[in-house]
C-alpha cells in the first residue's frame, strides 16, 4: 500500500517539477528576449522538436545506461545554458541559449511524459493522480510567480529539474523511460495496428478542432479585454484546479462519453459566449476553465492511448505537440473569418460539427477495441476451462486439486505461500495438495508438475 502510494506521489511531483521548468524557462527567456512574438514562436517551434527528439534518440540509443547518462548531461546543458541568460548581456547569446534552452525542455518534458503515462496507466485512481499532478504544477507556479523575484524563481527550477532527472535515473523499480517498449502491441496483428492508427488520426481530429476554436475565441476574447491578458494568465492556473478534478474524477469511473460531451460543451463556451457577457470576472472564469478542460482532455487522451500503441513514446507527449502547435497557428487563425461575421460563424459552426463527428468516431472506435479485447479474454478463459478440464479428467483430479492446478498455470513464478494466500488455505495443506498431484501425474517436483500440465494443450 505505501509503495503505490509512494509511487503516485512520485508521479505527481515529477510532473509538476516538469512543468515548473517549461512554464517558467518560457516565461524568463520571454522577458531576456524583449517579448517578441515571432521569438516565442520560434522557442516553441524548438519545444516541439525537442519532444520528437525523444522519441528519436529511443530508437537510437538502446543501452540503458547511455539513456541514463544523455538525460542527465542534458539537464546539465539545459541548467548552464539558463545561468548564461542569467548572467549574460549579450542578446544574440541570450536568443541563441533560449532555443536551445526550450529544446532541452521539450525534450525533457517527452520523457516525463511518457514515464507519466506509463505510471498512469497502472494506478486505479490515475484521474486523482493526473488532477493533483496538474494543480500542483498550476498553483506553485502562480504562487512563484506573484510572490518570488524571476531569478528566485529559475534557480528553484533548476533544482526542481536535476531532482526531477535524478529520481527517474536512479529509480530501480520503475525504469519504464530506459526499458525496451512494453508489450501492449507486439506489432504482429495487423487488425490491430489499423485500429490504433485510426484511433490515434481520431484524436488528432479532436484535438485540432478544439484547439482551433480556443485559438479563434481567444483573439476575440483579447481584443476586447487587453487589459486582462496579465490577469487571465494567472487565473488559468487556478483554474485548473476545478477543470482538472472534474476530468480526473470522470477518469476513475470511465465515463469517457461525459468527458467528451463535457468537452464540447467547453467549445461551446469559447466559440459562442458572448465577449460582451454582463459579468466580466465570470466571463473570465468560464473561458478559462473551459480552455483549461479543453488542454487537460487532448493531454488525458494521448496518455491514456499510448501505452496501447506500438509507440509510447511518441503518442505520450502528442496532445502537447499539438498544443504548441496550436499556438504556431494563430497567423492562420488570423487570416479566417471572424466569429462575428457570416463566414466566421459559419466556420465555428463547421468546427463544431467536425469536433462532433470525430468524437462519435473516436467513441465508437473505443467500443470497438474494448469489445474485441473482451472477446479475445472470454476465448482464452474458455481455452483454459477446457484444459483444466481435459486435466482433471485424464489424472483424477478434485475439484480442490483442480483449483490448485489453475492457480499453479496461472501464476507458475509464485512463491508457495503467495499461491497458498490466493488459494485461502495454509502452507502446510498446499503442500499436501502438492504431494497428490506428483503421485496422480507421476512427477516429482513443482517444476516438473507444471511443465506436464502446460504441455496437455487443448482440444481446439
Amino acid at each position: 500500500m505505501l509503495k503505490k502510494v509512494s509511487s503516485k506521489l512520485w508521479i505527481i511531483l515529477l510532473y509538476a517539477a516538469y512543468h515548473l521548468n517549461m512554464m517558467s524557462c518560457s516565461i524568463y527567456t520571454d522577458s531576456r528576449t524583449g517579448w517578441v512574438w515571432a521569438s516565442y514562436r520560434t522557442k516553441l517551434f524548438a519545444m516541439i522538436l525537442g519532444f520528437l527528439s525523444f522519441s528519436i534518440s529511443r530508437r537510437i540509443v538502446k543501452d540503458h545506461v547511455l539513456r541514463k547518462r544523455f538525460l542527465m548531461l542534458i539537464n546539465i546543458v539545459y541548467s548552464i545554458s539558463l545561468i548564461i541568460i542569467m548572467l549574460s548581456n549579450d542578446p544574440g547569446v541570450i536568443t541563441v541559449l533560449s532555443l536551445l534552452a526550450m529544446f532541452l525542455v521539450g525534450h525533457m518534458g517527452g520523457v516525463v511524459y511518457y514515464y507519466v503515462s506509463l505510471g498512469i496507466y497502472k494506478f486505479e485512481h490515475a484521474g486523482l493522480v493526473v488532477a493533483l499532478a496538474t494543480s500542483l504544477a498550476y498553483i506553485v507556479h502562480y504562487i512563484c510567480w506573484a510572490v518570488l523575484g524571476q531569478e528566485i524563481i529559475m534557480v528553484i527550477v533548476m533544482l526542481a529539474g536535476f531532482g526531477m532527472v535524478s529520481y527517474i535515473v536512479i529509480d530501480p523499480k520503475s525504469e519504464y523511460i530506459y526499458m525496451d517498449p512494453l508489450p501492449y502491441s507486439d506489432g504482429s496483428d495487423v487488425k490491430d495496428i489499423k485500429m490504433e492508427r485510426k484511433h490515434m488520426l481520431l484524436l488528432i481530429g479532436v484535438a485540432a478542432v478544439a484547439l482551433l476554436s480556443v485559438d479563434r475565441s481567444y483573439q476575440a476574447f483579447v481584443d476586447n479585454y487587453s487589459d486582462l491578458a496579465g490577469e487571465v494568465y494567472g487565473l488559468s492556473r487556478l483554474t485548473a484546479l476545478p477543470a482538472s478534478f472534474l476530468i480526473g474524477f470522470l477518469y476513475d469511473r470511465k465515463r469517457r462519453d461525459i468527458m467528451s460531451i463535457l468537452m464540447l460543451l467547453a467549445m461551446i463556451i469559447r466559440i459562442w459566449l458572448p465577449v460582451d457577457f454582463f459579468l466580466e470576472g465570470l466571463l473570465i472564469f468560464t473561458y478559462q476553465i473551459s480552455e483549461v478542460y479543453i488542454y487537460l482532455f487532448i493531454t488525458i487522451s494521448f496518455w491514456e492511448a499510448a501505452p496501447e500503441s506500438g509507440h509510447q513514446e511518441l503518442w505520450a507527449s502528442f496532445g502537447r505537440v499539438l498544443m504548441i502547435m496550436g499556438f504556431l497557428m494563430d497567423p492562420l487563425g488570423r487570416l479566417m473569418p471572424k466569429g462575428n461575421g457570416i463566414g466566421g460563424q459559419l466556420l465555428d459552426c463547421v468546427l463544431f460539427l467536425l469536433a462532433i463527428g470525430f468524437i462519435i468516431m473516436e467513441l465508437s472506435n473505443r467500443q470497438a477495441r474494448i469489445l474485441e479485447q473482451k472477446i479475445k479474454e472470454a476465448s482464452a478463459e474458455g481455452k483454459e476451462e477446457r484444459h483444466l478440464i481435459e486435466l482433471a479428467e485424464k489424472y483424477g483430479l478434485t475439484p480442490r486439486e483442480k483449483d490448485v492446478v489453475a492457480e499453479l498455470l496461472s501464476n507458475p513464478d509464485l512463491q508457495v505461500q503467495a499461491l497458498a494466500d490466493h488459494l485461502g488455505i495454509s502452507r502446510t495443506m498446499f503442500y499436501r495438495y502438492m504431494n497428490k498431484l506428483y503421485e496422480k501425474t507421476g512427477t516429482l517436483d513443482r517444476i516438473q508438475l507444471v511443465s506436464k500440465l502446460s504441455d496437455q494443450a487443448p482440444v481446439s
